[in-house]
């Protein structure tokens, strides 16, 4: 899975995952097939700041109700990330993440196993 940065322009510290292969992963405006190449460009109202290579790893550290992008998500993950010697922090991971609902109809989010392994539990 190709995964990439963007932060939205107007918020700059609120940054996020996106999924360059994935429709759903994304918001509208931003295109398909990110890579190196969009990497300071803007779409929309948000910036491309990195693509994230292939094995790098993030750490999810809280989950919130504060959403601030139009994902439709009701809780965000918020992830720690490692990747080339650089650690980031936080990153939403709100585009990256699906619901499963407990017995009593709340969600439990998680990050979407075709993205990321989970590794301890």
């Amino acid at each position: 899975m190709n995964l990439y940065l963007f932060q939205e322009i107007g918020a700059p510290g609120y940054k996020y995952f996106g999924v360059s292969t994935s429709a759903k992963a994304r918001p509208g405006y931003l295109p398909l097939g990110i890579n190196n190449n969009h990497i300071g460009h803007i779409y929309g109202t948000a910036k491309i700041l990195a693509v994230i290579p292939a094995g790098s790893e993030f750490v999810v550290e809280t989950a919130t109700h504060d959403i601030s992008l139009p994902s439709g998500e009701g809780i965000g993950l918020i992830c720690r990330l490692f990747y080339r010697q650089k650690e980031i922090f936080p990153i939403s991971a709100e585009f990256i993440q699906i619901h499963k609902l407990f017995p009593d109809g709340r969600q439990d989010p998680a990050i979407d196993p075709a993205i990321a392994e989970r590794v301890t539990e």
